[in-house]
């Protein structure tokens, strides 16, 4: 039988963990040629949280309770910016 670990953590749990223990946390992506930045900061050490993404002149800022909804919409916004072109009509 497989020697299984208790409470063995997913790396969004571990993002969770490090923004607790930093009270901040960066990440990049690329949309075309452009990065996009994000950072995800704790107002407080429990929250809540600002969600700051640049990809434009301006930043667009959310808050959230928890920061697993933060980095769920992080990855929601990566997927809708990084996403093929759909065809045009002709």
């Amino acid at each position: 039988m497989a020697n299984v670990q208790q409470g063995a953590s997913t790396t969004q749990d571990r993002q969770v963990l490090n923004l607790r223990a930093f009270l901040a946390m960066v990440g990049f992506f690329r949309m075309g040629c452009d990065v996009v930045r994000w950072e995800l900061t704790a107002m407080r050490p429990d929250g809540p949280y600002r969600l700051a993404i640049q990809f434009s002149a301006q930043p667009v800022v959310e808050l959230f309770e928890e920061t697993s909804m933060a980095l769920l919409r992080i990855a929601e916004i990566e997927n809708l910016l990084t996403m093929p072109p759909v065809g045009r009509p002709s």
